[in-house]
């Protein structure tokens, strides 16, 4: 969550076209949303006790991410975490990780 929290932090603004969301599935939504609120998450987390979303995506394992395009079909899945997930998101989204959309910091931008 962190690695994805610092993703969206650094290529998520403003005309930006893609939205990140994430999907507790913890049966405690209380301590879901703690969690999120504790790590200062800055996209949506949706509660899934029920896992409803979970068994509709066909999700075996946790952290899950898939890619969605604009017409509502998967276009990349991956179940698990790697060193590398900023990169893969990136690549799979288009961003140009030497770029800022406007309204995010820029890393690299001198003060």
């Amino acid at each position: 969550m962190p690695a994805l929290v610092k993703f969206y932090r650094s290529n998520h603004g403003d005309s930006s076209d893609f939205e990140i969301l994430a999907v507790s599935i913890d049966e405690d939504t209380k301590a879901a949303a703690d969690f999120a609120t504790a790590l200062k998450v800055n996209f949506p987390v949706l509660l899934d006790p029920r896992q409803k979303m979970a068994d509709a995506y066909q999700v075996d394992g946790i952290p899950m991410m898939f890619v969605i395009d604009k017409d509502g079909n998967i276009t990349y899945g991956r179940a698990g975490y790697t060193m590398a997930m900023e990169f893969e998101l990136a690549r799979q989204l288009g961003i140009d990780q030497k770029k800022s959309p406007e309204g995010a910091p820029n890393a690299d931008a001198s003060h």
